[in-house]
């Protein structure tokens, strides 16, 4: 960071400078009235420069940078009333799921309302197996409660009460709770977890029935509604531990007003020493009864939860517990999500910034090449225009998506246009005999108005793309937005300054152009009959395409569906991918695209999207519709499909055979987790006036109570389940060192453990690699640049297991093995099939929104309608015959040879959506530079006849196709090295920009005739 007072110097520096220097340059040219304009010039190129250089670059999108993108709505079953939340409510809800995605506040996270009781989630730079997490931690409720299991002895009444009735809630005759069944934690329903249920269902004193949940019947467990009602709101903090067989586990800590209420609850709820009789403590998350522990004495301020749980699922756990329930539940899965891997997004960029430099290179030689000195002051407008639109975005903080790439490359094209207007009405002017400085003032004036005329109705098509569009496609907005205005700008002003002062200064003195068209006479109204039938032609061979391909021209963005991008390790012919998934796995509107990766061998990597919605296991659970893809593509191409594996090595030979680990420090007490007790247990760590509850057997008879008493020391004895006396807690005794080729442990919690070094084939974050050592293994990750809580993920790491050497290389060997048989799938999107309803009724507003708003501006900007009308034939002509050429795409790309045309069995999608608002924006400014001509040439003639049709079209011939041209060489070079992202974009654009062309002049202008004759004229 630069001192404060450098910064205030550059600052003094950028708004004095430039003016000074335009001053002093507008004297010596004797252009005295010139003097702010250069400035103004050499100002904002100069703000420009300084932003681009004392920054980080243009923010990136998540399509770009990778990342993850969700949508969420508000699980419906599960709201506590039948109402829409309220604003206040909403925002709650994003506070909470911010606490948990985002809780150091370091990452750039952006947690938004997006639409009727839905939030999105957006963050950028996280792997696959980051993205899993992070969704498990976003749907859980996060709800900690701690209730009184109801047993026979205390509540027979309620018992009788609750078995009497169907509902889960039990209440009394005013309505008030007294209790409720809640359902038992299944887990995955390994032994671990049959096992866990059945200690606590096997207990005979407390009440059980069967409730149908989610398709199958559940076990629930009577818990009784108390006065004390502990929650996790009293939490002070949760972290992650390891109990005393080394498995993960929570410990928590209550603040005072939960210690007291805790204390009061397991108070009135001891032993009953006389009967041989304890009561169960019920720990419930999120709504399920996890377990359920004996309670021997009173318990404060701490505990323990223990369970079947892994590392990654205590990290969650924790996170959520830290951070806080939710007010209201989300649903389990995520209605949207986008996922894309780093890799793909440098990819792209890479293939972006060869897109740019390409086009501006060809662009600016054209130019050069063609108008000379006039060339060469577009070149230095559209590297001004370039330099101000990434300014403008760094400063706004605005993303670069990957359509707003595309739009970056469009402006290239877009901004040469109106200097290519303002270049041929100069020479219009001089070949009418006006002399140079008449022929510039008239030129930049008469083309003003066309300019503005035509860059308005792009601008209407950006605004409604930024109200209805994603965030990727609010990034071609912005760009689009911001090209099309300062286009105008650096071509009126800054290119009308650099004129004015090089013809003052005699540096011009006869303004040399190449010509490509003279003068034409062509009767282009005699031939447009000719056209309307081949146009006709076009629309209907084009809509039988439509008809036939139904809903598979529909992108996922419009119908749901699942977007996955596959690598392969060996190249797969694509005709071939095509057929396995289509025939043997019946994915629903199968699209098939090829993708190249730079220093990537071909036909390695391919996009499959299909319409696949979600489907049931056989238990009714529902698999998501991503999952499913994912599965039907391993099953079909198993063996064949990238993966990840791991290597190890013995830690010690990293280590001088001489050195000796050194003896740890002794924790302190707040850092210390108790190993001694019983699995399945809620314990209060090691501290002042903290006791146990113990888990009880799973026989019918329960273990006698025993004094729980502080030792000296602070240590906490433990009450163990045995009718014997009770033990201290004993610290295993370390292993003695093992050979020198073994990496043992000698002291600690990890003694007789073994250490090694790890190489992973793709990087991988910390709780992701811990998420798969076994649940009941203790392990400890390392890595000299991850810091706890990083979700950095890493290829090298040392890996400390509490197992003998054999034990923990038999686990490693496994986890290789699990690894090499998972595939890696570098990006994937998901949409169901809600958003894709609310999708396709934006879709349909942007269209009729920018019809309508063009129609308006035209009917006013001409004072007749029939201009706006004739101007909207020409857009619905453009709009149907690029639809059709999209959807026989299908049928095209099937013909032998056509591979070398680059086409994909495209799909409309958003972005695809994107370029049809563009193309209507595009095609209208050639509409309107020929309006704008027989507007001119019929002066105050009463009619418009069909030579002045004839007579403004040959007029602006040579702009039209020249302004097409530049552009078509722009969106060309987009489509053949943009990359597949944005591969159906550029195709949409390339026929989009043809048939515009086109169309301004056997469409728009014969169509504007026609309405203008009087009726039952001829």
């Amino acid at each position: 960071m630069l001192p404060w007072y450098v910064i205030l110097l550059i600052v003094v520096a950028l708004f004095t400078l430039p003016f000074l220097i335009g001053g002093f340059l507008a004297r010596k040219f004797r252009m005295p009235d010139h003097g702010w304009k250069i400035g103004l010039i050499l100002w904002s190129l100069a703000c420009g420069l300084v932003i681009i250089g004392f920054s980080d670059g243009v923010k990136r999108g998540i399509d770009l940078s990778g990342g993850l993108i969700l949508i969420y709505e508000v699980d419906q079953d599960k709201k506590e009333e039948d109402r829409t939340l309220s604003g206040q409510e909403m925002d709650r809800l994003i506070a909470a799921v911010s606490r948990r995605v985002n809780p150091g506040g370091q990452k750039e996270v952006v947690i938004r309302k997006y639409g009727v009781e839905q939030i999105e989630i957006i963050i950028p730079k996280v792997e696959e197996a980051e993205a899993e997490r992070i969704k498990r931690s976003i749907s859980r409720a996060g709800t900690l409660e701690f209730r009184i299991l109801a047993n026979n002895r205390d509540h027979k009444l309620l018992i009788a009460k609750a078995k009497a009735q169907s509902g889960r809630v039990i209440r009394d005759a005013a309505g008030k709770e007294l209790g409720r069944w809640v359902p038992m934690d299944l887990g995955d329903g390994d032994p671990a977890d049959q096992e866990r249920v059945s200690q606590i269902t096997g207990f005979k004193e407390i009440a059980t029935r069967d409730f149908p949940l989610r398709g199958r019947d559940v076990p629930h467990v009577l818990v009784v509604k108390d006065a004390f009602n502990v929650t996790g709101g009293y939490l002070r903090r949760a972290q992650a531990d390891y109990d005393r067989q080394g498995k993960p586990c929570v410990t928590f800590i209550f603040n005072s007003q939960g210690g007291q209420l805790f204390g009061g609850l397991t108070s009135n709820n001891l032993p009953d020493k006389v009967q041989d009789f304890t009561r169960k403590l019920g720990i419930i998350l999120d709504g399920n009864l996890y377990s359920a522990p004996s309670i021997q004495s009173t318990i404060f301020d701490r505990g323990e939860i223990t369970g079947s749980f892994d590392q990654d699922e205590v990290n969650d756990l924790v996170g959520v517990l830290n951070a806080g329930s939710l007010p209201t539940a989300l649903a389990e899965e995520p209605i949207s999500q986008l996922f894309t891997g780093p890799t793909l997004g440098q990819d792209t960029i890479n293939k972006g910034k060869w897109a740019i430099g390409g086009s501006m290179i060809l662009v600016l030689l054209f130019m050069l090449f063609y108008y000379r000195f006039a060339g060469f002051v577009a070149c230095g407008a559209l590297l001004i225009n370039l330099v101000l639109i990434l300014a403008i975005m760094i400063t706004v903080s605005a993303a670069l998506t990957l359509p707003g790439l595309a739009g970056l490359v469009l402006t290239v094209g877009m901004a040469v246009d109106a200097n290519v207007l303002v270049f041929e009405r100069i020479r219009e002017e001089l070949n009418r005999g006006a002399a140079l400085r008449m022929a510039i003032r008239n030129g930049f004036a008469r083309a003003t108005t066309t300019i503005v005329d035509a860059n308005l109705t792009t601008l209407i098509v950006a605004t409604v793309l930024w109200t209805i569009g994603t965030d990727q496609i609010k990034g071609f907005a912005v760009t689009l937005w911001l090209g099309v205005v300062l286009s105008m700008y650096t071509a009126i002003f800054c290119s009308r300054v650099v004129f004015d002062v090089a013809e003052r200064r005699r540096w011009l003195t006869k303004l040399k152009m190449m010509r490509i068209l003279g003068a034409t006479k062509i009767d282009f109204l005699a031939r447009r009959h000719v056209a309307a039938i081949g146009s006709i032609l076009l629309i209907v061979i084009g809509m039988a395409g439509v008809f036939f391909r139904g809903a598979g021209l529909l992108d996922i963005d419009f119908t749901g569906g699942v977007r996955v991008e596959v690598l392969f390790t060996e190249p797969q012919n694509i005709s071939q991918l095509r057929k396995t998934l289509e025939k043997e796995q019946q994915l629903p509107d199968l699209a098939v695209s090829d993708v190249q990766i730079e220093g990537e061998a071909p036909n390695l990597r391919f996009v499959i999207n299909t319409s696949q919605s979600e489907e049931k296991d056989e238990k009714g659970q529902r698999i998501p519709a991503i999952d499913v893809v994912e599965r039907k593509i391993h099953d079909a191409f198993a063996g064949k499909l990238a993966t990840n594996s791991m290597a190890y090595k013995d830690a010690t030979d990293e280590k001088p055979a001489a050195e000796k680990p050194e003896k740890p420090e002794k924790p302190s007490t707040a850092e210390q987790s108790r190993r001694d007790l019983p699995p399945d247990s809620l314990l209060a760590a090691a501290g002042p006036g903290a006791f146990a509850l113990a888990q009880a057997d799973t026989d019918t008879g329960d273990s006698p109570p025993s004094d729980a008493a502080e030792e000296p020391g602070g240590e906490t004895p433990t009450v163990e389940t045995k009718p014997a006396e009770t033990k201290p807690a004993e610290t295993p005794p370390a292993k003695k060192p093992a050979p020198e080729e073994a990496a043992t442990i000698e002291e600690g919690p990890f003694a007789g453990g073994y250490e090694a070094n790890l190489t992973l084939k793709k990087a991988l974050d910390h709780d992701t690699l811990a998420d798969l050592f076994p649940e009941d293994v203790a392990v400890k990750l390392g890595n000299e640049r991850y810091d706890k809580g990083d979700d950095s993920a890493f290829e090298q790491w040392k890996v400390t297991i509490a197992r003998p050497q054999q034990e923990a290389e038999k686990i490693l060997d496994d986890i290789d093995a699990r690894l090499k048989d998972r595939p890696f799938f570098p990006s994937s999107n998901a949409i169901g099939g809600k958003v894709a309803g609310d999708t396709r009724m934006l879709a349909v507003a942007a269209l009729l929104t920018s019809l309508l708003l063009i129609v308006g501006y035209i009917w006013i900007r001409f004072q007749r309608v029939v201009f706006g009308l004739a101007a909207v034939v020409a857009l619905v002509h453009d709009v149907l015959i690029t639809l059709g050429i999209l959807a026989l795409s299908a049928y095209i790309v099937k013909i032998p040879g056509t591979e070398y045309l680059l086409i994909d069995p495209f799909k409309i999608g958003l972005p695809v959506l994107a370029a049809f608002l563009t193309i209507i924006g595009y095609s209208l400014n050639d509409t309107i530079v020929v309006f704008d001509r027989i507007r001119e040439v019929r002066g105050k003639a009463p009619r418009l006849t069909g030579d002045m049709v004839n007579l403004s079209i040959n007029q602006t011939l040579s702009r039209t196709l020249l302004t097409s041209m530049t552009t078509l060489i722009v969106v060309l070079i987009l489509y053949a090295a943009g990359g597949q992202g944005i591969h159906g974009f550029a195709f949409t654009l390339v026929v989009g920009v043809l048939v515009g062309t086109y169309s301004s002049v056997f469409v728009a202008s014969p169509a504007l005739l026609w309405m203008s004759r009087p009726a039952g004229g001829k």
